[in-house]
């Protein structure tokens, strides 16, 4: 999930975590304002700004994950 750039490029490995990523999150009724925005996980954004799914991948692609951010609690995932 942190191996954003690969021989100059965005990885494929990333593209497909990003992708799994947006599905979950999007489909959690639960991370989704009433907006249909999520908490964006970029490093800028660092989960405390609201964003539709197109800025969401934009940003990720832009500036990958926030640290430390292997468990998607604040988008549905549970620690067990």
């Amino acid at each position: 999930m942190y191996r954003r750039i690969s021989h100059g490029d965005i990885s494929i490995e990333f593209k497909d975590g990003v992708d799994e990523f947006l599905a979950f999150a999007f489909s959690n009724k639960d991370s989704v304002d009433d907006n249909g925005r999520i908490r964006c996980p970029c490093s800028l954004c660092k989960n405390c700004k609201f964003q539709e799914e197109v800025d969401v991948l934009r940003h990720l692609y832009k500036k990958g994950f926030v640290r430390g951010y292997s468990t998607w609690t604040l988008h549905g995932e549970s620690f067990f």
